[in-house]
């Protein structure tokens, strides 16, 4: 879970980084962090296994 946690804190920080950055270089490095930040967060999205088998389960 503090993988998903740290995740997140970087695209938050990242996005915040972008929203008042005034030059065009801040910007462009905010929207690199922010770009490899949502990396993480795809990463992290594919790494969840497939639980549809527990949905059967809810009917018992």
């Amino acid at each position: 879970m503090q993988y998903e946690k740290t995740t997140l804190t970087q695209i938050i920080q990242a996005r915040t980084m972008f929203c008042s950055a005034k030059s065009i270089g801040e910007k462009a490095q905010a929207n690199n962090m922010l770009s490899n930040a949502l990396g993480h967060l795809f990463a992290v999205a594919e790494n969840y296994p497939d639980r549809s088998h527990l949905q059967d389960i809810q009917y018992l």
